[in-house]
């Protein structure tokens, strides 16, 4: 029996707005995620303490058993992948990964960052320096998208 074709979302235009089904043959450069908010060229910039959802829209038979994976550990199992309140621990690349009888499919990566504009700064402070008899505290301050 021949494996069934792929079913992918892909993006439409460099926007990334619209989305168009497309059959495509599982290759190693996979299928793409279909997230909220949307992602463009795989980068989905969301703000902290709100919600981002990836999921796995691609049709394959025999139906895969569906994980993911963030920075390369596991993150969950399923269709779909729900982060409530965005952390910065969550801030990475996520993939799905779907295994049948036919073989394994990986989706496109997604990587989950700040808003090039926001304003969040993070502070980071080291409190003991000592330089001869001073103790100095030595703040950075990064800027992070």
């Amino acid at each position: 029996m021949q494996a069934a074709t792929p079913w992918c979302w892909k993006p439409a235009g460099d926007a990334g707005v619209r989305r168009s089904r497309y059959r495509s043959t599982p290759t190693l450069m996979g299928c793409w995620l279909l997230t909220f908010p949307e992602n463009t060229q795989g980068i989905l910039r969301s703000e902290l303490n709100y919600s981002a959802i990836l999921q796995w829209v691609a049709s394959i038979e025999p139906e895969p058993a569906l994980r993911w994976t963030f920075n390369g550990h596991p993150r969950g199992i399923g269709e779909r992948l729900i982060i409530q309140r965005l952390s910065l621990e969550d801030l990475g690349i996520y993939v799905c990964l779907a295994e049948n009888s036919q073989g394994m499919y990986f989706s496109q990566p997604v990587t989950i960052m700040l808003p090039r504009n926001s304003a969040f700064a993070l502070i980071v402070a080291a409190p003991v320096v000592l330089v001869g008899s001073t103790v100095f505290t030595i703040i950075w301050k990064l800027r992070c998208g």
